[in-house]
């Protein structure tokens, strides 16, 4: 029982630095960019390429937090499952969740860029937060990946 105290407490702590770090970094960069009264065409398809990528990695967010909850479930009717697979199965939903938050803030990123009159995707803000979606929904992906291969090895 200590054990998962500790490891959730990890994980907390872990996310929660993360954040933090983020936030302070983005609040400290410098931002000097020439102001755009309209996009011109290739802008404009860059801007939506960028609204595809941050919609499909929300869609694989969703995706993991529902198979990852559709597992749990059966884990727990079954009361099958072990110990490192309920892990990977929260991680996967925990990973996830911050990927489709991330998500957000780069939706929120991207609009005040826009509202500040100027376009550059390479922005700290957005690349960081777009980073930062990419990643973590690696990270739950793999997560349930290994969760469904533990479980397919131990039955």
């Amino acid at each position: 029982m200590k054990r998962d105290a500790f490891f959730w407490l990890a994980v907390s702590a872990t996310v929660i630095v993360i954040l933090v770090f983020s936030f302070v970094y983005i609040e400290r960069a410098p931002l000097v960019e020439a102001r755009v009264t309209e996009l011109n065409t290739l802008q404009q398809r860059q801007l939506d390429l960028f609204q595809q990528r941050v919609a499909v990695l929300l869609t694989i967010s969703t995706l993991v937090i529902g198979g990852a909850g559709a597992l749990l479930l059966h884990f727990h009717e079954r009361s099958s499952g072990s110990r490192t697979q309920h892990r990977l199965a929260i991680l996967a939903v925990l990973a996830a969740s911050v990927s489709a938050f991330v998500g957000y803030l780069t939706y929120d990123s991207a609009i005040w860029m826009l509202r500040s009159e100027f376009f550059n995707l390479e922005t700290l803000a957005l690349r960081l937060f777009s980073e930062g979606q990419l990643w973590t929904s690696a990270i739950a992906v793999l997560c349930l990946v290994f969760c469904f291969l533990s479980a397919s090895k131990s039955t």
